[in-house]
């Protein structure tokens, strides 16, 4: 349905209000005001607000009389129901503009809230149904609210995890741009180059690794890192990717001999620390935290990009920029095979079997990891589970994206990379200028001015995801604290550890 409406009559108290192709008004024609007013009355009081219908826009001047500086986004059916309305209403153009109000069509329902609903700025939401039109759109109307269900809860995910995760991010990034130092980056591309994950697959490979060992450059996620010693295989490059302390299990044994690290900003800074007190050398690569965006912005370094946050993903990345010609990809199983979650080796091996009882062994711990969420059984035959499943989706999509040919046979990944260009390039950063021109934006940041998210600074915006984890944490002892006080609160913070 592409024209919702076919024309424009009048209500009884003066009104303009447009008339579906079945030549039913949308709004009353005897009150559409009250009708309005009634509407409003059923939803909760708001900060933000999404409204499924335009029309003549009663309901968004009702709400903007009430609540200035509430937020709206309009739904309407498609681009042409939007220019028929604000070409036909008398006035209705220039209120949306003035006032701020975001329309979207319902095919741009997800990019829209993404881009203008951001949890650590409002606090609450509602959704504003518009009867008739939900009516008129018939079958269309259960797909948007599932649409605008969907995006919401996706949106409130990525909320959590940057409230909780935000401080170590931030805290992660201030301290790996310190250690950063240029490393002039070689690799032997006439080799094959094998990523080396540690899904359980990998304790039946490892016989393949040592027979090519000669004809072969490793690029090993940290996680597996550990099992490769344990067969005593020396990696040429570890990649590691997760902020967290536990991160710096992967290390804490003896790194000789010493390969090249691949350090997402973001990685655990402990980590990196101890690399560099054993004279390591690290590369960087940058992710899409937006304090790494600002930074990048601000110095224009060559940082390599770490991929769609998946370690994995960052190690082919790698060894596509460098020039590799043909890549295998080993324990990259996104599954359970032989019912294990992990190889042989990893540093939770140790951790489980320090940890154990005789009423919970480390058999016990390992399968909770894989109970945690219901199983089932996947084409290869291997129990997995949906976040497993999902992750494998998103590698062989990120696989498609950068056109790439690739096989999967024996829990094996092969990629062809039919055009091998080596694309490293050596950093440059000065973490002096980084940290002047931050104070120095920080000293002139007004948090008190009043706007809403489309105005947003490039230093705010670089401080969201620490600004979400002040949030959830002032939160449980004070209800009703501002958006611009946990915006001072950020800005002094990181003036003070920086």
């Amino acid at each position: 349905m592409d024209k919702l409406y076919s024309s424009i009559t009048e209500s009884k108290t003066g009104f303009e209000i447009p008339v579906f192709s079945n030549n039913k008004p949308m709004h009353s024609k005897y009150d559409p005001i009250r009708e309005a007013q009634t509407i409003i009355q059923s939803v909760s009081k708001s900060d933000f607000y999404i409204i499924l219908g335009l029309g003549s826009g009663f309901i968004p001047k009702l709400l903007k009389e009430n609540q200035p500086d509430c937020n709206i986004i309009i739904i309407e059916n498609s681009d042409s129901d939007i220019d028929f309305l604000l070409s036909n209403i008398k006035g209705l153009k220039e209120y949306i503009n003035e006032n701020k109000i975001i329309l979207t069509t319902i095919n741009q329902i997800d990019s829209t809230l993404k881009q203008y609903f951001l949890p650590v700025f409002y606090n609450n939401l509602s959704v504003i149904e518009i009867r008739s039109w939900m009516t008129e759109l018939n079958e269309k109307s259960s797909n948007i609210k599932k649409q605008i269900n969907y995006t919401l809860d996706e949106i409130l995910r990525d909320y959590a995890t940057q409230a909780h995760f935000g401080k170590i991010w931030q805290k992660n990034i201030i301290d790996n741009l310190k250690l950063f130092s240029p490393v002039k980056l070689d690799f032997n591309t006439k080799k094959n180059a094998y990523i080396i994950a540690a899904g359980p697959s990998l304790d039946d490979k490892i016989q393949e690794i040592k027979d090519n060992i000669k004809n072969i450059c490793i690029i090993s996620t940290d996680t597996a890192y550990s099992t490769l010693k344990k067969y005593n295989i020396n990696p040429d490059v570890i990649c590691s990717l997760d902020g967290q302390l536990l991160s710096l299990e992967h290390f804490k044994n003896n790194l000789a001999p010493l390969p090249l690290f691949v350090f997402d900003l973001q990685a655990n800074s402990s980590a990196s620390r101890k690399i560099k007190n054993e004279n390591g050398k690290i590369i960087f690569t940058k992710s899409n935290h937006p304090l790494v965006s600002y930074c990048d912005y601000h110095n224009s370094f060559n940082f390599l990009y770490s991929g769609s946050g998946t370690v994995t993903i960052m190690a082919v990345d790698l060894a596509l920029k460098a020039g590799f010609k043909t890549i295998k990809i080993i324990g990259a199983d996104f599954s359970y095979p032989h019912n294990k979650p992990y190889a042989k080796g990893t540093y939770l091996d140790s951790l489980y079997n320090n940890n154990s009882l005789r009423i919970s062994t480390s058999q016990t711990k390992y399968s909770g990891l894989m109970f945690k969420t219901e199983l089932f059984i996947n084409n290869y035959r291997c129990k997995t589970t949906k976040l497993l499943e999902s992750y494998k989706n998103s590698f062989e999509s990120w696989l498609y994206t950068q056109n790439l040919a690739f096989s999967y046979q024996d829990f094996i990944y092969t990629i062809n990379n039919t055009n091998p260009l080596n694309k490293l390039k050596e950093t440059c950063f000065s973490y002096e200028k980084f940290i002047q021109k931050l104070k120095k934006d920080c000293s002139r940041f007004n948090p008190n001015i009043k706007r809403n998210n489309s105005d947003f600074s490039e230093l705010e915006i670089a401080l969201l995801p620490y600004i979400a984890f002040l949030k959830a944490q002032l939160q449980k002892t004070q209800k009703n604290i501002q958006y611009n006080e946990l915006v001072k609160l950020a800005l002094q913070n990181i003036v003070r550890y920086t």
